[in-house]
């Protein structure tokens, strides 16, 4: 099944592995994803998971900016 879930995650796998020679941009591309598409994070994940990359796609949630904005305003409440 293709999906922006499953296509952020072969892009960053690719880009990471050098696989791919375009310029890293996988926290701009990931925070305008969140942004502007409703991602399921489940899935991505989960498709993560299965590329055996969850826990740097997981580490890369930290350096995203729209999430670091939400966890800002869940902590003020």
């Amino acid at each position: 099944e293709c999906s922006l879930e499953n296509a952020f995650v072969d892009y960053y796998f690719e880009v990471t592995r050098q696989k791919l020679p375009v310029e890293n941009k996988t926290e701009e591309i990931l925070d305008y994803l969140l942004m502007y598409n409703s991602l399921n994070l489940t899935s991505l994940l989960r498709y993560a998971k299965e590329r055996g990359i969850r826990k740097e796609i997981e580490s890369l949630f930290s350096n995203i900016k729209i999430l670091k904005k939400e966890g800002d305003n869940n902590e003020q409440k």
